[in-house]
């Protein structure tokens, strides 16, 4: 059997246990309306790409500079969205072999949030950001046009799906994503890392 893998590292926002619960069973929903061709995402929203995780004392910085700019407001969803997730992925080498890594596209909620592009620029670690955020419910294929039936068919699901998640408490954390490819067959793995929640006012 011939195991060939690539590890990325994230940061990513953990939303609240309550709006994971429910675009769990939102999730299941859609997989029960035919809905096909897609990968599990852990249910959170990436905020950037790293290049090595961050430290305990990282992370709680960073928590404090987020809640700075959130405020203490609640962080609403919008309509369903589909956001790059590997841009460009090209080609990996892992152990002296080449293999294709195909481009992904994150689906799920947009998040009614931005994050000014300067907040993080002290942080090298840091090689690009997600935007417009996303709470990826789903992991595709990212073949443009192609994908339009997804968003066609998840529309009648968003009214209702956007009063529930709604949400103050979050926290970050390192994500660490696996793509492996096992006899030309690939699938993806994820580890989400110690959780430093946001803090409840600011500074």
């Amino acid at each position: 059997m011939k195991k060939l893998k690539l590890t990325q590292k994230y940061l990513v926002l953990v939303p609240h246990r309550d709006v994971r619960v429910t675009l769990q069973k939102y999730s299941e929903n859609l997989i029960k309306n035919g809905l096909k061709g897609v990968y599990k995402f852990p249910l959170i929203a990436p905020l950037a790409e790293l290049s090595q995780s961050l430290t305990d004392e990282e992370l709680k910085n960073t928590a404090c500079l987020l809640r700075e700019n959130i405020g203490v407001n609640i962080i609403y969803t919008k309509e369903t969205n589909m956001v790059p997730f590997s841009e460009n992925p090209g080609t990996s080498v892992t152990e002296g072999e080449a293999w294709s890594l195909r481009p992904l596209a994150l689906f799920g909620p947009r998040l009614e949030l931005e994050i000014p592009p300067d907040l993080f620029c002290d942080n090298l670690k840091i090689k690009r950001l997600f935007s417009p955020l996303t709470i990826g419910t789903f992991l595709i294929p990212d073949s443009g046009k192609d994908n339009q039936h997804l968003i066609a068919m998840n529309q009648k699901f968003d009214e209702p799906l956007q009063e529930k998640l709604k949400f103050r408490a979050a926290a970050i954390a390192n994500m660490y994503w696996r793509s492996m490819q096992i006899d030309g067959e690939i699938s993806y793995k994820w580890k989400i890392g110690k959780l430093c929640w946001l803090p409840k006012k600011t500074i």
